[in-house]
């Protein structure tokens, strides 16, 4: 997953991306990535039973979003 921030906007508390099938077993599902842009810090995503939304932050759950952002990710999960 590749997700680019051209001009960030503002009242987030994560950055959303949408995945081709819903997520079907399991509490929840982790995803790892890494913000690029600007800091190189560790990110993870969740991705819900029942959704098909990532909602990714940063590490320790602060919003990893900025000008020239660009978070890489990945990952799997049950369908």
């Amino acid at each position: 997953i590749r997700i680019d921030i051209t001009t960030n906007g503002t009242g987030a508390t994560s950055i959303r991306c949408t995945v081709p099938v819903t997520a079907a077993s399991g509490n929840f599902n982790m995803l790892l990535a890494k913000e690029v842009g600007i800091t190189n810090d560790a990110c993870v995503g969740r991705l819900d039973v029942g959704e098909s939304t990532i909602a990714w932050t940063f590490y320790e759950g602060s919003y990893p979003g900025a000008d020239a952002a660009q978070l890489l990710g990945g990952g799997s999960y049950s369908i």
